[in-house]
């Protein structure tokens, strides 16, 4: 009987050592869960233990995300914010915490190499920290993406606003400042802004994640977790328009459609766009007959946007160019011009446009109006 004693004795203590040595990660404060993992996705925890991530798994504080050559993931973070992360990318989540102790708050983060695109969540612009090796960067309620390549910074904002700093200096982005896009060298060389967008976000392909960012996926229950809920996705933004990070769309649904200025009414109107998210580019077709007293004129039109052109999706806006080689009026002459508009809805369910084109032969000839297209 003592011997059983002494066996059962020296078993507790070998469990209870085991515990207190062993990393426990139900002890660490939970930061995200993962939406979707393509590839090789992979966290390294604080002890240098490595697990492999898929859908639903857990992210902890102190975890840096890590993706192969062919690895794609996207995450999302107990404030409702969601990050993309690019193949080769590395980011480590030092501090992530929101909802029950207002003044543990906060969101600081490093990225490592590689880069991201992401909508940020709920957490206070003066809370939320991204360092780099080049310089920081804070948000002032955001859509951007941040790429380290060649060890040079390149961020592009697509909503909202962010301020990049370092040692010589910042600069903000979007929100009334003179740039969306901007460019770092170092850590002791003054941050600029760029017209355009760096070719490393424009000409990186990021074909789309099922599911992706939209509300019709299969993640929109709430989840359950360690401390405060995932907000489903439905309910990021409530009436606010949100916009996809990745994902192809088209826009083919008319659900209004008017003539404008020298347009009496618009007849017969199609119209199909297929905007990609991840490029920020759209193309697509538009066909109307539109009357101006007895006068009757038939629109056949293609046009595209992208950001080397100057145009394609910015923000929430979208703009595009009349393509003049492919679009013509009347069955016979050349039709020039330009489409612009806004995105509205949750994850943009729906264009809202405006259209002004032109008879290339005889200027007297033009068309005018608005549209509203959904998916």
């Amino acid at each position: 009987m003592k011997t059983l004693q002494r066996l059962v004795l020296s078993w507790a203590i070998m469990v209870v050592a085991t515990m207190i040595t062993m990393p426990n990660a139900y002890a660490q404060n939970q930061a995200a869960i993962v939406i979707v993992a393509t590839g090789e996705v992979f966290a390294v925890d604080a002890q240098q233990s490595k697990r492999e991530l898929q859908r639903r798994s857990k992210i902890f504080e102190g975890d840096t995300l890590v993706t192969g050559n062919n690895g794609r993931a996207q995450v999302r973070f107990i404030d409702g914010a969601v990050i993309s992360l690019r193949p080769d990318t590395e980011i480590n989540i030092q501090k992530y915490r929101y909802g029950e102790a207002k003044a543990d708050e906060g969101s600081l983060m490093t990225l490592l190499k590689g880069g991201f695109r992401t909508i940020t969540g709920a957490i206070g612009k003066e809370k939320y920290k991204l360092i780099t090796s080049m310089a920081t960067i804070g948000i002032r309620g955001t859509h951007y993406e941040a790429v380290i390549n060649n060890n040079q910074l390149y961020v592009a904002l697509w909503d909202g606003g962010v301020s990049v700093s370092n040692n010589a200096g910042h600069i903000d982005l979007g929100l009334g400042a003179d740039y969306n896009f901007g460019m770092v060298q170092g850590a002791n060389i003054q941050p600029h802004g760029q017209i355009d967008p760096p070719a490393i976000i424009v000409n990186e392909t990021q074909p789309a994640i099922t599911p992706d960012l939209s509300s019709s996926g299969n993640i929109t229950q709430t989840v359950a977790i360690d401390g405060p809920a995932i907000a489903p996705v439905d309910n990021w933004a409530k009436d606010e328009t949100i916009m996809p990070v990745t994902g192809t769309f088209a826009y083919s649904n008319i659900t209004s459609v008017s003539g404008t200025g020298s347009t009496d009414s618009i007849k017969n109107f199609t119209y199909n766009a297929t905007v990609d998210f991840a490029a920020a580019t759209v193309n697509g077709t538009m066909k109307f007959d539109s009357y101006h007293g007895s006068n009757q004129h038939t629109w056949d039109l293609a046009f595209n946007g992208g950001p080397t052109s100057g145009n394609g999706v910015s923000g929430t806006g979208f703009s595009m160019k009349v393509d003049n080689t492919k679009s013509i009026v009347d069955n016979f002459n050349a039709a020039s011009g330009t489409i612009t508009g806004k995105f509205t809805g949750k994850n943009a369910s729906a264009m809202e446009g405006n259209f002004s084109v032109v008879d290339d032969t005889n200027s007297a000839v033009t068309a005018q109006g608005t549209y509203t297209a959904t998916k």
